[in-house]
């Protein structure tokens, strides 16, 4: 196998660039980067210091405005600057919240344009917002979801672009597969297709935890004041075309419609296995993230049957699993449901690095982790990857009691059983 290299947000940032210069150069980033002067670098692979060090000289002098490109790159940087420093938690929040627009502008517009599929992303990443915050003070300690999905995004392109035409081939099978039990012929797909597949999943993975969160939080006071009703049975009433919400009154059930569950389950039915969609049933049922995130995804994309056109039918095998990866990715027993949900899984548990906790007004690496390391290659006749999370001891009292309670290898143990 290859030499372990070392994960960091520079690093993978930097791994973007490449992406974007290779694979989106013809919509004005190859422009971009033979103007900062560093095209030569990126087609060899390399970029350090010095090319980072002029890319933020030529974008300080740009007009953000100018175009979505030109945004992300800027953020991106930004981003960069403070992704290192636990104290800048805010300032990484508020820099996060703004990359997502860019990039799906940028990547999976395509993927996006003339159906509803969607379409409510603003609004329901607004509504994570909203009861992130609102949980950061009402939870004994939470973990952030919104930068961290950005993350997860991050890791999952450089993964799949080490080892582009393997994870290629592995998810044209699984959409060939969607496509003959939905007696359509096979349709050829590229690395820009996984990836606006790869972008949805990886980037609203999380949407459905302010729900979950709220569920546990009912089934606390159910325990405290002894009451007889099943909040499973009581479906949530946010609703996130209004952006007038304030924090406290975010606490609150979001009112998931039967129909629209039934409408979803019968989407994924179309084209995946009674398994995999009673599954993804059930865990709707007991409000599981995952499952009511690809829902708040959903939103009904154009019926539940199949779309006439050729476009659509295309798009559908990209939509289809990149919702099925969200319903599943919070359980590895799910690992080999497909190549998409595996990927998010695998990368959604390596996410340690940088990943900031609050316990009421403190922002806090309980599990202090600056950076992970990861090797691929072929070991034997199998590709395998190999990765490392070097938690450190934090050193605040708090911190180190609960970290002590905390055991990687028991539960990385446990999921191996489920595996």
């Amino acid at each position: 196998m290859a030499e372990s290299v070392e994960i960091s947000d520079g690093f993978l940032i930097n791994n973007l660039y490449k992406i974007l210069y290779n694979e989106y150069g013809e919509s004005g980033f190859k422009d971009i980067f033979e103007e900062i002067g560093i095209s030569s670098d990126i087609e060899r692979r390399d970029i350090g210091d010095e090319q980072v060090k002029r890319i933020q000289e030529w974008i300080a002098k740009q007009d953000e405005k100018q175009n979505e490109k030109i945004k992300l790159i800027g953020l991106l940087e930004d981003f960069r600057k403070v992704s290192d420093n636990e104290k800048e938690f805010d300032r990484q929040m508020e820099i996060a919240e703004k990359i997502y627009e860019p990039l799906i502008e940028v990547i999976a517009k395509r993927m996006l344009r003339g159906t509803n599929q969607y379409n409510n992303y603003r609004q329901i990443l607004n509504v994570l917002k909203k009861t992130q915050d609102h949980v950061f003070i009402t939870k004994e300690f939470k973990r952030d979801n919104i930068i961290h999905q950005i993350r997860v995004f991050l890791l999952g392109c450089y993964v799949l672009y080490e080892d582009k035409e393997f994870w290629i081939k592995q998810i044209q099978e699984d959409f060939n597969k969607i496509l003959h039990l939905i007696k359509f012929e096979n349709i050829s797909y590229t690395f820009n297709d996984v990836l606006s597949a790869w972008t949805i999943a990886s980037l609203f993975h999380d949407i459905g935890r302010p729900i979950e969160d709220a569920k546990e939080a009912l089934e606390t006071y159910k325990k405290i004041y002894n009451f007889k009703e099943d909040f499973r049975e009581v479906f949530f009433t946010v609703n996130v075309n209004d952006e007038t919400h304030q924090v406290n009154e975010i606490p609150i059930l979001i009112n998931l419609d039967k129909s629209v569950v039934n409408q979803f389950v019968n989407f994924i039915r179309q084209a995946k296995d009674g398994h995999t969609s009673s599954s993804i049933e059930k865990r709707v049922g007991n409000l599981d993230h995952g499952s009511v995130g690809a829902i708040l995804c959903f939103n009904r994309y154009i019926g539940a049957k199949m779309p006439p056109s050729y476009r659509h039918r295309r798009l559908f095998p990209l939509v289809l699993e990149s919702l099925v990866a969200i319903a599943l990715h919070d359980n590895c027993k799910f690992f080999f449901c497909s190549a998409l949900t595996q990927l998010l899984i695998f990368c959604d548990g390596l996410q340690e690095w940088n990943r900031v906790t609050k316990i009421s007004d403190q922002k806090i690496m309980i599990f202090p982790c600056r950076k992970i390391y990861i090797k691929m290659g072929m070991k034997g006749n199998e590709r395998a990857i190999c990765a490392v999370i070097p938690y450190e001891r934090p050193t605040e009292m708090i911190s180190q009691e609960i970290f002590s309670r905390f055991k990687p290898m028991a539960i990385w143990g446990q999921n191996k059983k489920k595996i």
